[in-house]
């Protein structure tokens, strides 16, 4: 099964930047990887075309993963990528606005991965913290990247992915953390 994911990893690596696809850089999802605990239950927030799906899956042991996408033909690209990369059994990828999906579910996840519409995922929080079990991790991507532009007050993205963060790190259930690898990553962990 890793050969068979790893062959479409390599052909998504190759794919996704000349059609303007944004994946995860290979940094970030490798630190990503190494915070997830054997046999969690993941949710992915974004995921375009499946790759940090993928490499989540096919990294660990006995996860499962629900991914949200809000573009039916990227959700349709993903699930046949899943199914390719011989993950088919262990995902389920959900076409749906992940605000809706977020408020709507009662599944409890052990990690959350982060890497969709930011100016959204303010309007989650509360429905992301009822969703992660105690003990779960929050990770979000790109989360230096409001240090790293200029037209940080125009920029409507990154003033809500501010806005999320300030939420995430002064809530008194988490415990939060960032990480100076791409674009940065924000771990946060429920402590109740």
């Amino acid at each position: 099964m890793i050969d068979l994911a790893k062959q479409v990893l390599q052909e998504l690596e190759q794919i996704a930047p000349k059609k303007k696809i944004p994946i995860v850089n290979k940094d970030t999802v490798n630190f990503v990887v190494s915070l997830i605990a054997p046999n969690s239950k993941i949710l992915e927030v974004g995921t375009a075309v499946g790759y940090s799906g993928i490499f989540m899956l096919a990294h660990t042991q006995g996860t499962t993963l629900t991914t949200v996408e809000i573009q039916k033909d990227r959700a349709e690209t993903a699930a046949q990528n899943f199914i390719k990369a011989g993950l088919a059994d262990r995902v389920s990828v959900v076409w749906q606005d992940a605000l809706e999906f977020i408020n709507e579910t009662t599944d409890k996840f052990d990690f959350i991965f982060l890497d969709g519409a930011m100016y959204r995922y303010p309007y989650m929080f509360e429905g992301l913290k009822k969703s992660l079990n105690k003990n779960g991790l929050i990770v979000i991507d790109n989360a230096l990247r409001l240090n790293r532009t200029q037209d940080k007050v125009r920029d409507k993205l990154l003033f809500k992915l501010s806005e999320f963060i300030s939420l995430i790190s002064n809530d008194p259930d988490f415990k939060t953390i960032i990480h100076d690898i791409g674009d940065g990553i924000l771990v946060a962990i429920k402590m109740k």
